[in-house]
């Protein structure tokens, strides 16, 4: 009786194992499916004549009626990379910019609302929305009135997303999501700083109540935690980062990526900002419960 009791048990665990399997299995192939159609979607946009381009680095492809914003834009980006290439010596950047209006960023699957800015590993793509104030209206926000020809207010906001470009693609780290985000911002940080740039997205708005503040519940919902509350998760990031610039400056970065080489000690992202700043983190800690 025990003997047939161990090989049902033993058939039952081997079940499961293959139903584990299977699923794994399966999620995976949806996955690489979804990419590819993804991909496909993408570069169909690419091969239509829906999309200007322009000369130079990076490549970008642009909106009908959008060349002076793609530009600028283009330029905003090429200047970032300038300034962080002499610290990445060996790494090649080939990220492509997409400069989308509201009707071709919606032929494509982005999970973003138009005017979210984003990067996407499929082609290296930095996706920003043609639409100036764009992002403003999702923030509430009053309208720049700047021309397209000016960056300004979110239109730093493409350099966040090379950041996810560098340390997701460049470098392979793509970890916690809260610290997937600092990282992002504080590449955009660095530069604003080296340029002497005003970043205005430090101030939380006094009359917003988060109903999510802790850091467990960022990396249980991430973007999922509502528009509002996302922007002030976000706002938080921003302030850690300009917290440790002056003391750690772009050693941060050279931190990071050094810690997650393959002779690195791979600390685990809480460690690694502890060990480096250990009282400002206590302090920006107190305002994330």
């Amino acid at each position: 009786m025990k003997r047939t009791n161990f090989y049902f048990s033993k058939i039952i665990f081997t079940a499961i194992l293959l139903y584990i399997s299977a699923t794994l299995k399966s999620q995976v192939e949806q996955t690489e499916n979804n990419r590819t159609r993804d991909k496909d979607l993408l570069d169909s946009l690419l091969n239509s004549e829906q999309l200007d381009s322009l000369p130079g680095k990076p490549m970008t492809y642009y909106s009908h009626g959008y060349s002076i914003r793609a530009k600028t834009i283009q330029q905003l980006v090429r200047d970032c990379v300038a300034f962080y290439t002499p610290l990445f010596p060996g790494k090649v950047f080939n990220e492509k910019i997409f400069l989308l209006n509201k009707s071709d960023w919606e032929r494509l699957p982005f999970p973003q609302p138009y005017g979210l800015p984003h990067y996407t590993d499929i082609n290296e793509s930095l996706i920003v929305s043609a639409d100036k104030n764009a992002l403003s209206h999702l923030n509430n926000a009053q309208n720049e009135t700047t021309s397209d020809s000016v960056v300004s207010g979110f239109d730093y906001v493409a350099l966040h997303e090379l950041g996810h470009y560098v340390f997701f693609t460049l470098y392979n780290i793509q970890k916690e999501h809260w610290f997937n985000e600092v990282m992002a911002s504080y590449f955009l940080i660095c530069y604003l700083q080296k340029e002497n740039l005003p970043l205005d997205l430090v101030k939380t708005d006094p009359s917003f109540v988060p109903k999510y503040k802790r850091l467990e519940d960022f990396e249980r919902l991430y973007a999922r935690v509502g528009p509002q509350n996302y922007d002030w998760y976000q706002r938080k990031f921003i302030q850690l980062g300009y917290s440790l610039y002056p003391d750690l400056k772009t050693n941060l970065i050279k931190n990071v990526i050094e810690n997650y080489s393959s002779n690195g000690k791979k600390l685990d992202a809480p460690v690694l900002f502890d060990s480096l700043a250990p009282q400002k983190m206590l302090e920006w800690r107190k305002g994330m419960q």
